[in-house]
């Protein structure tokens, strides 16, 4: 698999340290797959795993973490490659209205076209220029088939083509790239037919991207809002500490942002509600720590008829739905 050829480079046994670059590759989840800077704190997010602690820590270390959490929380093997880097190292990024959404290593006779040739845009993209965004903050749009050499850092975006008549679904999806138009076609709709929100995906507010104006769109109120051709709409990616972990027979198995006074049920219909047609009547609420600490037997058909206590979780809680 061509993600997974370009992105097996050293795993280096050096300790990460803050503003250090990590490139976290997925070979069968892309989404999964991230970069990420080591903050001050010492931490960095990865989608649907959680965040991780890697001051002083090997790429060796996180890769055996990612792996072990992947067992734990999404119950299979990950297939994965950790790359470290320095800001100064040679890594440019792809992104937008591409099948594969990638950080590579900079080969220095690269040009946009080479870039694209690997990351295999969508047959709506503008394949007549992109946008890119180097290190230092300047944008630029070029054509696809201009001779300059990308630079090192540079961020490659792929935008919808002006003259298609389909709407653009990027970031936390399940298959981004475009969808046909049609009269009427709404937010929700579109996202939708894109596969969904991904486990990550911040469902509470997208944003319609429509020529040089940015309209936020909050979900569900504004789910009806009305798209017109060649609307890009982007779903971003959530990153936060504090959660509770979704397993077993549920729509999307991953991590839910935890808020004060969040109830199982309000666990359940954030991770899309129990999966039809599998063994799905019991709940196992696990606590990690604090009062009643332990795991709680609950019986979904009760819980949904108010016949039990819908309990409010703590962050950390874990979440399974399975037959008896």
């Amino acid at each position: 698999m061509l993600t997974c050829l370009v992105a097996t480079v050293f795993v280096s046994s050096r300790a990460f340290a803050v503003g250090d670059g990590i490139v976290v590759t997925c070979a069968n989840d892309p989404s999964i797959s991230v970069r990420r800077i080591v903050g001050v704190d010492g931490s960095i997010s990865v989608p649907q795993l959680g965040s991780f602690f890697v001051l002083t820590r090997s790429a060796t270390w996180l890769k055996e973490k990612l792996e072990a959490e992947g067992k734990h929380l999404l119950e299979r093997n990950l297939e994965l490659e950790i790359t470290t880097y320095l800001p100064s190292e040679g890594f440019v990024h792809v992104k937008g209205l591409v099948e594969s959404q990638l950080t590579l290593r900079l080969d220095p006779k690269w040009r946009v076209a080479d870039l694209l040739r690997i990351a295999r845009p969508s047959k709506d993209a503008d394949m007549s220029k992109v946008k890119i965004v180097h290190m230092d903050g300047t944008e630029e749009s070029i054509n696809t088939d201009s001779k300059q050499p990308l630079q090192v850092g540079d961020e490659v975006t792929v935008q919808l083509s002006t003259e298609s008549h389909s709407i653009g679904v990027v970031g936390g999806v399940g298959h981004a790239g475009s969808v046909p138009f049609e009269s009427g076609l709404s937010v929700a709709n579109a996202i939708k037919q894109a596969g969904g929100f991904g486990p990550q995906a911040d469902q509470e507010r997208v944003l319609v991207i429509r020529g040089s104006e940015q309209i936020p769109i909050d979900l569900p109120h504004e789910a009806g809002f009305a798209l017109k051709p060649g609307d890009i709409i982007k779903v971003e990616l959530l990153t936060y500490r504090d959660h509770v972990k979704l397993k077993g027979n549920v729509v999307r198995v991953g991590l839910v942002a935890f808020k004060s006074g969040m109830t199982l049920i309000d666990a359940l219909r954030a991770a899309g509600g129990p999966k039809p047609n599998t063994p799905n009547d019991l709940v196992l609420l696990t606590r990690i720590a604090g009062p009643g600490n332990g795991t709680r037997r609950i019986d979904i058909r009760a819980l949904y008829t108010r016949r039990v206590e819908n309990p409010k979780l703590m962050k950390n809680d874990v979440i399974e739905v399975r037959g008896r």
